[in-house]
């Protein structure tokens, strides 16, 4: 067995490890960890919406190039609240019209995590109703920063790329 395997082996069969490292993986540890900073940024009471799509790593949220893996989307769901809804399915007013997000407040979208040793950055854009007709949805778009710790991985810098 190489290397890899046995510290694979090991990290799955301890069971003192955090939830973070043992089980789920890096990708999902810092996908939980990055959406549960972004809901400190929802403003919108009520239901949360989370895409299913993603960008690539470091891009905007905005442009999904492909689909999470359905298991660990319905996972990232389950940890944060959410309900899965494409982007196009809570924005159903037509192109250039201003409505609000159509069953749910506020609606998170991911990119991919850029991971580097023990750091990792994601962007991610949540979109929420305002409760003003003249803009009736508003988003904020900021780049995370996290870093793996002893507890799993920890937002250790938030960086504003856009707001509404």
């Amino acid at each position: 067995m190489c290397i890899r395997g046995i510290l694979a082996f090991a990290i799955a069969s301890t069971p003192f490890l955090p939830i973070s490292v043992r089980g789920q993986g890096d990708t999902l540890a810092i996908e939980i960890a990055s959406a549960r900073a972004m809901l400190t940024h929802q403003r919108a009471k009520g239901a949360l919406g989370l895409a299913p799509e993603m960008a690539g790593a470091l891009q905007a949220p905005g442009v999904a190039s492909h689909l999470r893996d359905p298991a660990r989307t319905a996972q990232l769901a389950r940890a944060i609240g959410a309900v899965i809804r494409p982007y196009s399915e809570v924005t159903t007013c037509g192109s250039g019209k201003r409505c609000p997000l159509q069953g749910v407040a506020a609606h998170l979208a991911l990119s991919a995590p850029s991971i580097a040793n023990d750091t990792a950055t994601v962007t991610s854009t949540i979109t929420q109703n305002s409760g003003f007709t003249r803009q009736p949805r508003e988003y904020e778009t900021i780049l995370l920063t996290l870093v793996r710790r002893s507890s799993g991985w920890a937002v250790v810098k938030e960086v504003q790329l856009g707001i509404s």
